[in-house]
């Protein structure tokens, strides 16, 4: 694909209502076709991070219906499959709450978590927490979502993948990333599932576009860290935990096969574990597969 199929699309400024009556202004980018929707976020901090900087925009949100070159944590590639979501979200540093930057991966799974649960209240029970912000489902462990988070020159930005309508083969999964790939699902698989245990009578559960996901996602994470927000660390700490994947084993990324058991998270939002040899030790998100 050459560089002018990513201009094309559309782009639209919405207000996102929050909590305590406050509201946010996001710039919303949305491309037919793409290579990466963090490449794309990148370009646009290099062209206009100054209506980020200034306040005149609280964060920008870039979606694409495909994607082609998406990547996952590593040197991985994140399968796009067509119906589901790939967007990157992008705010200002210096307009965060405060926040360490290690806290922010913790806070981002529990704003996709929140934003799920509000638009498929039939599936809350399943959406579970993987460390350090992988969305899965805990009756079966497969993955439902994952995020990959940079920080540079002053912006923090999100990438966040969705599996809404479809959930990639285990052959594509293999291709892409490697024999270590963990099996994945879709939102459409749960609905379909739970709603036969879960559903509040005469309530009809639907599933969400992509575009529904990703304006909650981005009103959640806002929520969680705009300088206004009433939110503390402790309280992220706190949710993540309590949503954690209790069936989803840890592995250290220098010793994938040696399953390690977490103990709890420390106030910064890292992960204590404890070794086979008995040894307990905190690891940092980005070490973790």
């Amino acid at each position: 694909m050459n560089a002018a199929e990513n201009k094309e699309g559309s782009e639209k400024a919405v207000c996102l209502p929050l909590a305590g009556g406050r509201e946010a202004r996001v710039v919303v980018v949305r491309r037919p076709r793409t290579v990466s929707t963090m490449d794309d976020m990148a370009a646009w901090f290099c062209a206009r991070g100054t209506e980020l900087a200034s306040g005149r925009a609280d964060a920008v949100l870039v979606c694409a219906d495909v994607q082609t070159g998406g990547r996952g944590s590593g040197t991985r590639a994140w399968c796009s499959v067509a119906g589901n979501l790939h967007c990157n979200v992008g705010v200002c540093q210096q307009r965060l709450g405060g926040w360490q930057l290690c806290m922010l991966p913790l806070c981002a799974a529990v704003a996709l978590r929140r934003a799920l649960c509000a638009l498929v209240p039939a599936c809350a029970a399943v959406l579970k927490l993987k460390w350090p912000n992988d969305v899965v489902d805990s009756r079966t462990g497969r993955k439902l979502a994952g995020m990959l988070l940079q920080a540079s020159r002053g912006f923090f930005t999100v990438g966040v993948g969705v599996n809404i309508a479809a959930a990639p083969d285990a052959a594509l999964l293999l291709a892409t990333r490697g024999p270590d790939a963990r099996q994945a699902c879709c939102l459409a698989q749960l609905v379909e599932r739970e709603c036969g245990t879960n559903q509040e009578p005469g309530v009809a559960t639907r599933v969400p576009s992509a575009e529904e996901v990703a304006l909650r996602f981005c009103a959640c994470l806002l929520d969680l860290t705009a300088k206004t927000a009433a939110v503390k660390q402790q309280d992220v700490v706190d949710e993540w935990w309590q949503h954690r994947c209790l069936e989803c084993p840890v592995f250290a990324r220098e010793e994938p096969g040696v399953p390690l058991v977490p103990l709890g998270l420390t106030e910064q939002g890292l992960l204590r574990v404890l070794r086979p040899d008995g040894t307990a030790t905190t690891l940092v998100n980005n070490y973790l597969v």
